[in-house]
């Protein structure tokens, strides 16, 4: 490993803790997000420097390159943008240049490494296990990224020394002097180190730069550190009056003229705070010829009186409020300029109406209150005595219908938890047979075979929901399950649509546990009629030369229920294929009659099936 790859490897380490750090354990750091994004630039700039000088394949080396060349682009802005997020600068100069000169040069820049053929900006060289990059000094792109470099260090000193110039606190001039000093000595250093010892091969020096970018950027790192705000810092308190304040706020340097104000007053005028600088007194209010006078006598005695007048936005609408004056001194006591307060008149004047209104109605309330009181006195006693029955009444009537809805929720709750419970471990088992059915070990036979017990359990689930559903559970109209799921069944079949029902069915009720158990016996017999009485291809279909006809009856006999279902198809033998492994539903409806519902189950297969079942009442 050469000293490039060895010190890319350990700018691209350090590069990705700062990321990580900054963005879950420093977050109170000054433009913490922007620095990140600086730490990560470098990161992805780093990691495929190493990539680069360990690989041997040209095209490989150059696939990194473009990538690492498209961040190494990115870092110069991308600091200059950080400095200027954190000096908070306003200047629309600055942001004038980044947003019309340093945005489309870095475009201009993707597009050299991304589309062009590197082989026209740059020559590649690999000798000695080390990949040297000589740039094409004739070429205009080579000339254009030294112009950007220069650029964004000499515009990051200018943003800082404005900053520094223009800063509050001491923390902050102490913090912009840092950076000025770290960028106006370290800057000039990477330069020669990457561009000017790259170009002479002076390889060791050349592969310091990712050192000297970790110096600096660690330089800048401990700044922020060092010098962030704490939870009482001047910052904080500016934030809070500049942001969080619902008065309007208006700051004026020593001369009177306006420098700033808070985001309230900014959003109520309809302006934007660069445009504010330009105003004068007489845009903003409508008596502005006193505002120097009461600035004088501010100065002069650190007092003012209070004034009502009208702040006009930009719509021309006027807003009333109350405007004070305060002198804003430094530590030293020396005056810097000017405050002035505008308390919102609106709510005040609005509240004071509606007093007003308040006290006229409340008079005629009480004019009207004395006239009814002479009425109702009248009728109070006898309403007073029917009102203590009725009261009683409602009080007994109320505690009783509670009573029964408690329990009546109590019991639809457990009912409903059940009924979850139940679904719930359906659809596991149901789940668990698709799962074997699809594992590699499973044959195909049992697949299906599977598959078909999953069908099973479905249908058992589905009649087990259906009746749940419904709003009362303790007798259900079986009947009336009878004739829908027959046309559901019937409609859902894919086989022979031929076919003819006739429905002889009495409007029964069974509870829940008999119509659960009656319903799956239903469904599969119904569904074995429709699937297996009337093939449409082979030699029985040919036999069957009549209408195809499927009768079901369910009615009241006696003591018992009976439940018929018969068909003029060709027929089943139940003894043969109840003792069949694959006569899973068949199996299904014996265990449900016999061990169930108590019931007897005969079958008749002569011309076509007829199936009864018979169970107690």
């Amino acid at each position: 490993m050469n000293s490039y790859a060895l010190f890319s490897l350990i700018a691209s380490v350090l590069f990705i803790q700062a990321v990580v750090y900054l963005f879950f354990f420093e977050k109170r750091a000054i433009a913490a997000k922007e620095f990140a994004l600086v730490c990560f630039n470098i990161f992805i700039y780093a990691v495929f420097i190493f990539l680069m000088q360990i690989t041997k394949d040209y095209e490989e080396f150059s696939i990194y390159y473009r990538i690492s060349s498209v961040a190494r682009a990115g870092i110069p802005g991308l600091l200059v943008f950080f400095f200027f997020r954190i000096s908070k600068s306003q200047n629309i100069v600055f942001i004038n240049v980044i947003r019309y000169v340093l945005i489309p040069v870095y475009v201009f820049l993707m597009y050299k490494y991304i589309i062009l053929d590197l082989n026209s900006v740059k020559e590649f060289i690999y000798t000695n296990g080390v990949w040297h990059v000589n740039p094409v000094y004739q070429s205009p792109w080579f000339l254009l990224s030294i112009i950007n470099f220069i650029f964004c260090g000499v515009f990051s000193l200018f943003i800082i020394k404005e900053w520094k110039k223009k800063a509050k606190t001491n923390r902050e001039r102490k913090l912009a002097f840092g950076f000025l000093l770290i960028v106006g000595v370290l800057t000039p250093i990477i330069m020669f180190t990457y561009y000017v010892a790259s170009a002479i091969h002076l390889d060791f020096a050349a592969s310091t730069t990712p050192l000297f970018v970790v110096f600096t950027v660690g330089m800048f790192y401990y700044l922020l550190v060092k010098f962030k705000p704490t939870l009482s810092s001047p910052e904080i308190l500016d934030f809070l009056i500049l942001d969080q304040m619902k008065d309007f706020i208006l700051f004026l340097d020593i001369d009177g003229k306006i420098v700033s104000s808070n985001r309230h007053l900014l959003k109520s005028i309809g302006i934007e705070k660069y445009e504010l600088q330009k105003l004068s007194f007489d845009k903003l209010f409508d008596k502005s010829d006193f505002i120097s006078g009461m600035l004088k006598k501010s100065y002069q005695t650190g007092l003012s009186n209070v004034y009502n007048v009208n702040l006009i936005n930009n719509r021309n609408e006027q807003i009333p409020v109350v405007l004070s004056c305060l002198l804003n001194k430094d530590n030293y006591g020396n005056p810097l300029g000017f405050v002035l307060i505008c308390n919102d008149y609106r709510q005040k004047l609005a509240l004071k109406q509606e007093v007003i209104d308040r006290i006229s109605r409340e008079k005629e309330l009480q004019k009207i209150k004395k006239d009814l009181e002479s009425l109702v006195e009248k009728k109070t006693l006898e309403i007073f005595r029917a009102n203590e029955k009725l009261k009683n009444e409602i009080l007994e009537r109320k505690r009783v219908e509670l009573q029964i809805k408690s329990d009546l929720n109590k019991k639809v709750a457990l009912i409903q938890e059940i009924h979850h419970r139940v679904k719930n471990n359906i659809q596991i088992i149901i789940s668990l047979i698709n799962m074997l059915a699809t594992h590699e070990d499973i044959d195909k036979e049992s697949a299906i075979k599977l598959k078909e017990l999953g069908d099973k359990v479905r249908s058992i689930s589905n009649v087990h929901e259906v009746f749940y559903s419904l709003p009362r559970l303790s007798r259900i109209n079986f009947g009336s399950f009878l004739k829908k799921t027959t046309g559901e069944l019937y409609s859902l079949h894919k086989g022979n649509k031929n076919i003819l029902f006739r429905l002889n069915i009495s409007d029964e009720d069974l509870d829940i546990d008999r119509a659960i158990s009656c319903g799956i016996v239903f469904v599969e017999l119904l569904t074995n009629a429709l699937k297996f009485a009337f093939p449409t291809k082979g030699y029985l279909a040919k036999k069957l030369h009549h209408p195809h006809i499927i009768e079901i009856e369910f009615f009241k006999k006696d003591n018992n229920y009976c439940l018929i279902i018969s068909d003029n198809g060709v027929g089943i033998n139940w003894e043969k294929n109840i003792d069949k492994p694959e006569a899973i539903g068949l199996h299904l409806v014996d265990i449900i009659v016999r061990k169930h519902l108590k019931g007897n189950l005969n079958i008749l297969s002569a011309d076509g099936t007829k199936v009864t079942l018979e169970f107690l009442k």
